[in-house]
């Protein structure tokens, strides 16, 4: 790059280098010529450098709306004088569409200039340093030389301040990448403010709940689906979370439950009250509801997740929020597609995130739905449908996932339902054959007893398993172990429930009192005392029927300080008092005693699950 400064090679000195002077004013001279080219260099870098953002900016603003044959061409003018502005010329625009176009990337041009700086304007050249190292350069060698490339200040260097945190990436922006302020506004102009993935955290304390939910309280909700087989984790849950406002407030608000409730499980008797948490929980009622009038495919997924996280809130609000209300919202979205099913399997193997989603919250909606039946007058509307999942060998829905117990445990009881319905119908128009009962019930005890028996087979194998192999599959083996231990723990409860329909609710007959001593010793398997949270219903039918004589240990056993935390087994102690005083008083007879006598507590409806 030739600068025009004369070079004398390795001739006599210069006149002008006396070292006073004159030897100053041509320093000065060439000082200013190198300046003025370092300038124009740099300035040239910086055009080209612009003039392919604004070729990426237009590119994204065609992209996202109607194609243009019309190019944008932007030429920036540099002055000769240094003391000159800068001066942007543009084109006439050829329509006024065009014009709104030029003028916004005409904005962001100017915006990015007036960040630029100058690397030379920063050294002060009045500094007696800067001048006496000046002064001392000799050009020896060759007519012209190159400059030393100059590093440019970009503008990708200035930081955006942004106080929202946001649940998602707006388009065009990556973490760590800073852009101008006006690139920031056309980026937010071209991406959809109220996309329902741009969820708001709002505030720090809803950044503590979210993070206290997806540490504490999905592991409550969820305990079993870490396994692989659940094709369900927080993962999956925090990506429907940021789909859906209304999951995303009822997960906060059952979050803010759990939270209190577990601050005050140290009283000696805890309270919750409902009133700390209402705001939180109208607004995301208000949300569930507008979004249940125009749900699509999935809607349907996210909308599921918010009533499951709706029925885990009605274990702490019990009085507050009625659970039975949302599971028949939850039923009547599944419906229709379990309903098509012909069969239980699916087709593709491997399922996308939004299928493996909707598969395990659909099988939590069937456990609730079949579980809180015990309470009920009828079986499950959608028992058809349930058998022919529950039944196939390959099941796309796994309800050991998301309660512990195999799908033949709820499949049996399915059959248990049946046959009280079946004995309460002929019963009532005087058509009740007790041999026909009989016999209806022993093949349901056959199958039951058989299941039973392969369990505790498989329980006892696994429980020698986790003891004498220590390996990377030790994980695994533990939660197969649990997997049968719980599963033991509902049969031995269904076994009961099918004799108290076939004989009445008498704690002294030999089969219900071998039942009920099996269903007892079924408890002492159970190592983790968390394990007991998921062993509402199994307590619930084996505490009805119980003898007297073992009242006072299920008092004991769920006013343990193990127990106090349990939100699972909240208020269930208060229920089986009231079944015991009951049948004390003979308000309800041995004879005609049913479950469903219990499905209210204090006026309000209870959810046995």
């Amino acid at each position: 790059m030739c600068v025009g400064i004369e070079c004398h090679g390795f001739g006599d000195k210069p006149a002008w280098m006396d070292r006073g002077a004159r030897q100053k004013a041509e320093a000065a001279k060439m000082k200013q010529k190198v300046t003025q080219v370092a300038r124009n260099r740099r300035m040239n870098q910086f055009r080209d450098q612009n003039e392919s953002s604004l070729n990426r900016i237009h590119n994204r603003r065609t992209s996202n709306s109607q194609p243009s044959t019309r190019s944008i061409n932007n030429t920036t003018t540099i002055p000769a004088s240094n003391n000159e502005p800068l001066a942007l010329s543009q084109p006439p625009s050829a329509s006024s569409q065009n014009q709104v176009e030029k003028d916004q990337l005409s904005t962001y041009h100017q915006d990015s200039i007036n960040v630029a700086i100058d690397p030379l304007d920063t050294i002060d050249s009045s500094l007696p340093d800067f001048q006496t190292v000046f002064d001392e350069i000799n050009f020896l060698t060759d007519q012209t030389f190159d400059l030393p490339e100059i590093d440019w200040t970009s503008t990708n260097n200035v930081p955006i301040t942004d106080n929202t945190a946001n649940m998602g990436v707006t388009n065009g922006l990556r973490a760590g990448q800073y852009v101008p302020r006006s690139q920031k506004q056309i980026d937010m102009d071209f991406s959809p403010r109220d996309s329902p993935s741009m969820l708001t955290i709002s505030d720090v304390e809803d950044a503590a709940l979210l993070a206290y939910y997806v540490s504490k309280v999905f592991h409550w909700q969820f305990r079993f689906c870490s396994s692989t087989m659940s094709g369900f984790n927080q993962g999956y849950f925090i990506w429907l979370m940021s789909k859906s406002r209304p999951l995303y407030l009822a997960s906060l608000a059952l979050s803010s439950s759990y939270r209190s409730f577990q601050n005050n499980a140290k009283e000696p008797q805890p309270c919750l009250k409902y009133e700390e948490h209402m705001q939180r929980y109208d607004i995301a009622t208000e949300e569930l509801q507008g979004h249940l009038k125009g749900h699509t495919p999935m809607n349907d997924v996210t909308m599921l997740a918010c009533i499951v996280s709706f029925i885990s809130s009605s274990f702490l609000h019990s009085g507050r929020i009625d659970g039975n209300v949302h599971l028949k919202a939850g039923v009547s979205l599944i419906a229709p597609r379990i309903s098509r099913q012909q069969s239980g399997t699916l087709s593709d193997v491997h399922k996308t995130p939004e299928e493996s989603s909707r598969d395990f919250l659909t099988g939590s909606i069937i456990r609730f739905d079949i579980l809180s039946a015990i309470t009920r007058d009828t079986v499950p509307s959608l028992s058809d449908s349930y058998r022919r999942i529950l039944r196939s060998s390959s099941p796309s829905i796994l309800l050991e996932t998301v309660s512990g117990c195999q799908n033949w445990v709820f499949d049996i009881l399915l059959d248990v339902y049946a046959l009280r319905d079946w004995k309460r119908n002929t019963r009532a128009v005087g058509l009740l054959s007790l041999w026909e009962l009989t016999a209806k019930a022993n093949m349901i005890k056959s199958d039951l007893e058989r299941r039973i028996t392969s369990n505790l087979m498989l329980m006892n194998e696994s429980k020698q398993e986790v003891k004498t192999q220590e390996d990377e599959n030790l994980q695994s083996r533990h939660y197969k172990h649990e997997i049968c231990v719980v599963t033991h723990t509902f049969a031995c409860a269904v076994s009961i429930l099918l004799e108290v329909i076939v004989s009445g609710a008498y704690p002294q007959v030999p089969e219900i009192k071998q039942k009920v001593g099996r269903a007892l010793e079924s408890f002492a398997y159970i190592e983790d005392p968390d394990i007991l949270e998921v062993l509402t219903w199994p307590l619930f039918v084996v505490g009805c029927v119980v003898e007297e004589d073992h009242h006072e240990c299920f008092r004991q056993l769920l006013s343990s300080t193990q127990l106090v935390r349990s939100i699972g087994l909240y208020g269930l102690k208060e229920i089986l008092e009231k079944c015991w005083k009951s049948r004390e008083t003979g308000e309800i007879k041995d004879e005609s005693f049913d479950f469903s006598h219990f499905h209210t507590y204090k006026s309000r409806e209870i959810l046995i699950a």
